[in-house]
């Protein structure tokens, strides 16, 4: 199976390439979400737009979409996420 990569943009202006693990709509908000992972093996999600050739990513979140991005998360890895 090949994996895909996205390159991110931080806070500070870096960039780190992160290995993307899903992609997926969200069913209350509908908002497009992923789930990546950066080298040092910590996870990320996050909302986005497509803008031109561009992603803009969003990583605010209700409280609701939380816990169905765990679900998703826990659904791949079989795990019991309680963050």
């Amino acid at each position: 199976m090949n994996k895909s990569y996205i390159t991110v943009v931080k806070e500070d202006g870096s960039t780190e390439e992160m290995e993307l693990i899903t992609s997926f709509r969200l069913n209350d908000s509908g908002k497009n979400c992923l789930i990546y992972r950066s080298n040092s093996d910590e996870y990320y999600a996050a909302s986005y737009d497509e803008l031109n050739d561009e992603i803009d990513l969003n990583t605010n979140f209700t409280d609701n979409e939380k816990d169905q991005i765990v679900k998703v998360f826990d659904t791949l890895y079989g795990g019991d996420n309680n963050e």
